[in-house]
């Protein structure tokens, strides 16, 4: 991978610990009240950010790595060479 890459990553990496770090543990006062999430919303909320993750990771992996044209069009072509006296004729599938 590239330098720009590597410096992206630790730079994200840096802003997250620093943003958990500045939260700190605070004594909670009597005017506030602190309401937890239920378990099932935290276990959603859990597998959308996974999911986040995962989508921005192969977002950038596709614009980073870019996308082979002549790959993609050579999945498309029939590798069939045994007929090909019968290469004008048309099969059509019911469902």
């Amino acid at each position: 991978m590239s330098l720009r890459t590597y410096v992206l990553a630790g730079t994200l990496l840096a802003l997250s610990i620093s943003q958990a770090q500045s939260g700190g543990v605070k004594e909670p006062s009597s005017s506030t009240t602190k309401t937890r999430l239920q378990p099932w919303l935290v276990g959603l909320a859990a597998v959308v950010g996974f999911l986040f993750i995962v989508f921005v990771v192969l977002i950038v992996k596709r614009i980073v790595y870019g996308r082979d044209e002549e790959e993609d069009s050579e999945s498309f072509k029939n590798h069939d060479d045994s007929s090909s006296d019968d290469e004008n004729e048309v099969k059509q599938t019911n469902l």
